[in-house]
């Protein structure tokens, strides 16, 4: 079929060329070697239809043990591109949801490019010649996303027409939490009624204890040795229970302010001392998981064993396309900055089940009060969606993944960002930024969120930027989890 230039190769559901293997190539990607790929796309796929584009990584679903597997992953998801990369044990996923901005599936062409430098631990992802997210991999843990599998172009995935079973996950999911309930009613005490479900999960000691004191209640003179006894009583099968929660993500929790965002309480509930399960919820989540067959246009693929610049980038995509990026000024006077814990990923409001996004509320907000370049915590899954929105550059890094949630601390920026730097110890806590606010200006932005035990090496780390402010401004700012005093 006809491509930019000469022939493209087209992917169908069903093609013997689906999930098609480059041989030969000698691409072996891992965290010393530098490499950059790039690609051009053009489907009309449905929004709902997730699939693979490009990677070389073993990816049968977009379950997180998938996202976790080494190596990396071009995908399209809600309209628009999606990316993974894994090492094994921890994870970096860009995706979301508002696929009107930056679009794949509206039957134009579309490049799509990532660069890794070894030197900086950097991945930056363009779309359409323009640079839109920037990941630090390092840290004192290490992100070694070493993978000898091949390139693999588009994937077999599952017909549309298919019915989407529920995850095993999720059946495992409620054998955890009956285990739960059986060890906690093994005590004899009252049993877990249904909507104590989520505090046993949540705070099994305190439930037991309120349970202890309401039989002693019951026990007049007994009651005092009734409660030494049952205080004296192994715990531990609960607390093994609880805790094996934390290796599902369907299960996972923390505080009850969390839980609202969390899929246990959607998913799970408890009746008659039996753990069911939402199936309404189940499948939500099941097909999130899901990966749809093959179905679109691919052309020019290139691949560099260095990191290429974002000017070949640009001019790569003007070959074809005017790529649409602001020039910077000469100079600028002043710039707005923000600082904004949005807490759990700004997650709590819905437009399913509260009629509002708070993600789209956060954009707009930021969008009114002219707020250049904002520190951003708890930022979660929903950084790379209000980027999108706003239209900015988004950097973050790799962290402990809390709760399966994403990155924890970022940047966004209208300007554009030259260089992220993170201290090793400190990857969930801190993120520093050195941005181009014009032909002649940049700027260090230091994104924080900590108590004071993690300030020494956030301090070290940073002490240069802090001793060369008269040439190179900071701005640092942030969470401290500290009470204002006035």
């Amino acid at each position: 079929m006809r491509g930019l230039e000469h022939h493209a190769l087209r992917l169908r559901s069903g093609d013997a060329a689906a999930g098609l293997t480059i041989e030969g190539m000698g691409l072996t990607v891992n965290a010393n070697r530098d490499f950059s790929v790039q690609y051009w796309i053009r489907t009309t796929a449905d929004s709902d239809s997730r699939m693979v584009l490009l990677s070389q990584k073993d990816t049968k679903n977009n379950s997180l043990a998938s996202q976790k597997v080494p190596g990396w992953v071009f995908y399209m998801s809600g309209g628009t591109w999606a990316w993974n990369m894994g090492s094994g044990e921890r994870r970096l996923t860009y995706e979301r949801d508002n696929g009107e901005h930056m679009p794949l599936n509206d039957g134009r062409w579309h490049q799509l490019t990532m660069t890794y430098d070894s030197a900086l631990a950097e991945v930056r992802l363009y779309y359409d010649g323009v640079n839109k997210a920037i990941y630090n991999l390092s840290d004192s843990e290490g992100f070694d996303f070493t993978s000898t599998q091949p390139l693999i172009i588009g994937g077999t995935g599952q017909n549309s027409n298919s019915r989407q079973e529920i995850v095993p996950t999720i059946y495992d999911g409620a054998v955890k939490l009956q285990q739960l309930v059986d060890a906690f009613n093994a005590f004899e005490l009252d049993n877990v009624k249904p909507d104590e479900l989520v505090r046993l999960v949540v705070e099994p000691e305190v439930l037991f204890e309120e349970k202890i004191r309401a039989r002693a209640q019951t026990l007049g003179a007994e009651s005092e040795s009734f409660i030494a006894s049952m205080r004296s009583t192994d715990f531990t099968r609960v607390s093994q229970a609880e805790s094996a929660l934390m290796q599902n993500p369907y299960t996972v929790h923390q505080v009850f302010s969390f839980m609202d965002v969390a899929p246990l309480m959607k998913t799970y509930s408890l009746v008659d001392n039996k753990i069911v399960i939402d199936h309404v919820a189940a499948e939500y989540y099941s097909e999130r998981e899901r990966l749809y067959s093959t179905d679109f246009d691919i052309d020019n693929l290139a691949i560099w064993e260095r990191a290429v610049s974002a000017e070949e980038i640009r001019k790569s995509y003007a070959v074809h396309f005017e790529p649409i990026i602001a020039d910077l000024e000469p100079s600028i006077d002043s710039i707005t900055t923000g600082i904004w814990n949005i807490f759990h990923g700004g997650l709590h409001f819905s437009v399913d089940e509260h009629g509002w996004d708070a993600r789209l509320g956060i954009a707009q907000i930021l969008e009114r009060e002219g707020i250049d370049v904002l520190m951003m915590q708890e930022t979660y899954s929903a950084g790379d969606f209000i980027a999108a929105e706003l239209g900015y550059y988004f950097a973050t890094t790799v962290d402990l993944d809390y709760l399966n949630q994403g990155s924890n601390i970022s940047v966004f920026s209208r300007y554009p960002i030259r260089e992220l730097l993170v201290p090793d110890d400190a990857s969930f806590h801190n993120v520093a930024v050195r941005i181009a606010i014009s032909e002649t200006q940049d700027v260090w932005v230091i994104s924080n969120w900590y108590g004071m035990e993690a300030f020494p090496a956030v301090f070290e780390f940073h002490q240069s930027r802090f001793a060369d402010t008269a040439t190179t401004p900071v701005f640092f700012g942030g969470d401290f989890n500290a009470v204002t005093h006035t």
